[in-house]
């Protein structure tokens, strides 16, 4: 996994391609962007993602789903709650 830092951005590659665009946020990392070369994206690569927020130490991830339908997944299967702000977030 290669990383870089733009200001309060961090860009992450991961082992199979996927990219993760992040910022700090409130005690935790924002999902900004996720791009996958496999079709699924986020889906097949949450616990990546996870791992690495944990590494970099923090202790939340924060998203904004595009749409209901993302957002009812997100907090279904990965266990997201609402934080208040019109976003969701999981505890790490």
């Amino acid at each position: 996994m290669s990383g870089l830092q733009l200001m309060d951005t961090l860009c992450f590659e991961g082992e199979a391609g996927e990219v993760c665009v992040l910022s700090a946020c409130r005690g935790g990392l924002f999902i900004n962007h996720i791009y996958a070369p496999r079709a699924g994206g986020i889906f097949r690569y949450r616990n990546w993602l996870f791992s690495l927020a944990r590494e970099l130490g923090y202790e939340r991830v924060y998203c904004r789903p595009l749409d209901a339908r993302l957002a009812r997944i997100y907090q279904g299967r990965w266990g997201f709650v609402d934080d208040g702000h019109g976003g969701l977030f999981k505890e790490l």
